[in-house]
């Protein structure tokens, strides 16, 4: 559910209650070589087609989204719930009329949360909990590597080392 700039994303993650969130304007714009200068405009683009000599064109303008990190989207943070107190959800509802979602579980607890129509924000609100639970503040890891050792833009390459992120008991 969203509204054009934010947006979540309600799911089971294990043995969590995940509210994935993004916003349209997370992007890691750094500047690229091979996505700048002379050659970066249609023209020479066109030039390369009427030529029938495309591979330039994909080694400038396709293989850098490859090998480099930017430009691209970067995923915004999530909010885990852990549900080993409360169990799992017996019924999952999204309303479109009013893009709101709603959980219950056996117990009787109830979940409600929804993305503000115009506003670039969103709630979330916990009925009836008999135990309370403590919710995480997942962010990306973007400079995790792959099982061989290398980088991609994928397992990223970020210049900020950003990590898993909760909220201590009490603080």
């Amino acid at each position: 559910m969203g509204n054009a700039t934010v947006g979540a994303l309600v799911w089971q993650r294990d043995s969590t209650l995940r509210l994935s969130l993004d916003r349209t304007d997370l992007w890691d714009l750094r500047p690229v070589d091979s996505l700048s200068g002379d050659n970066f405009r249609f023209s020479w683009v066109k030039e390369h087609i009427r030529q029938k000599n495309y591979l330039p064109v994909q080694k400038k303008l396709d293989w850098p989204y490859d090998m480099n990190p930017a430009p691209s989207k970067i995923p915004g943070a999530a909010i885990e719930f852990p549900l080993e107190q409360i169990g799992t959800p017996t019924q999952v509802r999204l309303y479109l009329n009013n893009a709101l979602c709603e959980a219950d579980w056996a117990d009787g607890t109830q979940m409600q949360t929804f993305v503000h129509a115009t506003e670039p924000i969103g709630w979330f609100v916990f009925r009836n909990l008999k135990t309370p639970i403590e919710p995480s503040i997942i962010t990306p890891v973007y400079n995790k590597t792959k099982p061989d050792g290398s980088l991609d833009p994928v397992f990223g390459t970020r210049s900020a080392p950003i990590g898993l992120s909760t909220r201590k008991s009490g603080s």
